[in-house]
């Protein structure tokens, strides 16, 4: 910077190495408030008081190294901000950092007059942990390490940013969206309450941050096998996605209890498959336990497993809320007009005894024909159903006719027919009948014997050919 004597200024003139500017012109305006780290406030010397018919303004005031100009030394630098009678306002560079002291003068009719040392307070400090998280799930800690008492954070992200007023030091955020986030913290470095506009400039620090996507949540496609008896150990293998490489697998009984799992080791294992060894305890409750596993704290779908208890029926007979009728009609969904063919009952049966719970067994059929009037184009005595005893049953409606509840050591057993044609027209027939023998089982045993007779009839819907199929169970 170019020397010069301590006399008055040129009217037309400013003392500034890099050209003159009109006065106000470094007044600072609305600013970006992360990029600034303190203000000095300089209160006059009453040694050095400005002639009474002397105007301060910014032709008249200068920071050594930096006047109202650009920096031209490699000190710490400053900017004149605000020139009053009795004070003066100065913003530091970004690199200034921790205490600063300064000096500032003005021109007087005796020439550059020190006016005294700033009162810069040491700039505030922010800092967030960890720096990199997961949305959703990382809570980041923000911690203020200067000496400033209700100052404002600004976060900012995606979504924009909000503030908090009144910042003790401490907070905590967790973001719900990814992205890169900042946390700027900003103080007046004194008591007064300086407005965001050209009477002052505020301290600040910023620290960012960043939240990454949350994997999406583990998937449960299979378990095989998907049962196994109380009082054993069953080794399993679960299919899916997302399983990570630390899951925990949980399993939950019919009656909210939980089963002791052990994860072990294969060499297929890894995101897409788990194998465990499911220890199911002798009092654990059949029926439908649910199996739930858990990857990067996000839980997966709840996939069944049935636990068969340690009892076993020792008959079948039909429930007392007996057969429902599934009838060919119109009105009905997934009924006429789609089939011109159907369809049968549906019927609910018992396990016995009656007094212990049998939720959770596995009952399985056998059919035979026993008599058959009808063309070998019509559906024969076939199945190998395996049904599991108890609740919870399936909900909705069959062939447009709603599903009765289903009770603890019930099971519904579906007869129907179903044809896209109309199998006695095309025959040429107007009635044949079936009669099949049903056997029930479990466990190799034979628990139930019944007899299953489809009688079919032709008939009209609404003036379509169709035929009928009505069925008894006995």
């Amino acid at each position: 910077m170019a020397s010069r004597s301590k006399s008055s200024p040129a009217a037309s003139s400013c003392w500034c190495a890099c050209g003159c500017r009109e006065a106000g012109a470094l007044r600072l305006g609305r600013y970006r408030r992360r990029y600034l780290r303190s203000k000095a406030k300089q209160r006059l010397d009453p040694a050095a008081a400005v002639h009474p018919h002397s105007r301060i303004n910014h032709h008249q005031i200068r920071v050594p190294g930096e006047v109202h100009c650009p920096p031209i030394d490699t000190g710490v630098t400053a900017t004149l901000v605000r020139a009053t009678r009795t004070t003066v306002t100065v913003e530091f560079a970004s690199s200034a950092r921790g205490k600063i002291t300064s000096e500032v003068e003005v021109y007087t009719p005796d020439g550059w007059v020190e006016i005294g040392e700033d009162d810069t307070k040491d700039a505030p400090t922010i800092s967030v942990t960890p720096d990199t998280g997961i949305a959703g799930q990382t809570s980041f800690s923000i911690t203020e390490g200067g000496v400033y008492d209700q100052g404002t954070l600004e976060i900012c992200g995606p979504n924009g940013c909000f503030d908090t007023d009144n910042f003790s030091g401490l907070t905590s955020f967790t973001p719900q969206v990814a992205g890169n986030y900042s946390a700027v913290l900003y103080f007046l470095p004194d008591d007064e309450a300086l407005p965001l506009d050209e009477s002052g400039i505020e301290a600040t620090d910023e620290a960012d941050f960043y939240a990454e996507a949350a994997p999406p949540p583990p998937v449960i496609t299979a378990i095989n096998p998907a049962l196994g008896p109380a009082g054993q150990s069953v080794q399993v293998a679960i299919a899916g996605s997302g399983f990570g490489s630390s899951p925990s697998v949980a399993v939950l009984d019919a009656g909210g209890n939980a089963v002791p799992v052990t994860i072990g080791q294969c060499p297929q294992c890894g995101p897409t498959l788990i194998s465990a060894t499911f220890a199911i305890p002798s009092i654990a409750v059949g029926g439908r336990a649910t199996v739930t596993v858990t990857a990067g704290s996000q839980p997966s779908n709840a996939a069944a497993f049935t636990v068969i208890p340690p009892s076993s029926p020792t008959s079948v007979v039909i429930a007392q809320s007996g057969i429902t009728n599934l009838p060919l009609q119109a009105g009905l969904q997934n009924n006429f007009p789609a089939y011109l063919t159907g369809v049968g009952i549906l019927a609910t049966m018992l396990t016995e005894p009656a007094a212990t719970l049998l939720n959770g067994a596995q009952i399985t059929e056998a059919l035979a024909v026993s008599s058959n009037t009808c063309p070998a184009t019509f559906p024969a005595c076939t199945g190998n159903t395996t049904f599991t005893v108890g609740p919870p049953g399936p909900v909705g409606t069959t062939f447009g006719t709603a599903y009765p509840q289903l009770m603890d050591n019930e099971f519904f057993d579906e007869h129907a027919t179903l044809s896209l044609a109309d199998l006695l027209g095309d025959a040429g027939l107007n009635t044949c009948q079936t009669i099949c023998a049903q056997t029930y089982s479990c466990n190799g045993q034979p628990v139930g014997n019944f007899t299953i007779t489809r009688t079919y009839t032709h008939s009209t819907i609404n003036g379509t050919p169709v035929t009928l199929v009505g069925v008894q169970k006995q």
